[in-house]
């Protein structure tokens, strides 16, 4: 699967969770260049948030993925999150849980290093190990709730 086909399913999957919350108006920015790809509003509180979403590919062959950043557009923002899911490849559908990373954290959470203008850190969904991406684990079902939460403050 082409890794743009995995990240248009991660951007749907995000979108449907979302939707189902009822209070969200969701938009799309243009062009996909920006940190935010995906701009939430609760029309309860008027509150606004912007979301990148990510989306790697697992198997049982390949249990963890690297999430690419692209620092020339990345601009960090307290009300900018970073949404990652993944795919599962042999069973076809998304693993339970996901990340929900605040932007001004993914210059701390990626490698040391740049390269080519990118940024990047690897996940593995699901793990036992405990890691620096432990704080931003949770449930895939719990992402709406999360937001509307950060929403509402």
């Amino acid at each position: 699967m082409w890794r743009s086909d995995i990240g248009f399913l991660g951007e749907a999957e995000t979108i449907r969770l979302l939707a189902e919350a009822g209070n969200l108006n969701l938009f799309r920015p243009f062009p996909d260049l920006e940190t935010s790809e995906l701009v939430v509003l609760d029309l309860s509180t008027r509150g606004v948030l912007g979301l990148q979403i990510k989306t790697i590919g697992v198997d049982p062959a390949h249990p963890a993925g690297t999430i690419g950043v692209r620092g020339s557009s990345f601009r960090p923002s307290p009300t900018t999150y970073f949404v990652v899911l993944a795919w599962q490849r042999k069973k076809h559908n998304f693993h339970d849980e996901c990340l929900l990373v605040p932007s001004g954290d993914v210059r701390a959470i990626c490698k040391p290093h740049e390269s080519e203008g990118h940024m990047s850190f690897d996940w593995h969904p699901g793990s036992k190990a405990l890691t620096h991406l432990d704080g931003y684990r949770i449930s895939r079902a719990m992402l709406a709730s999360r937001l509307v939460d950060r929403l509402g403050s």
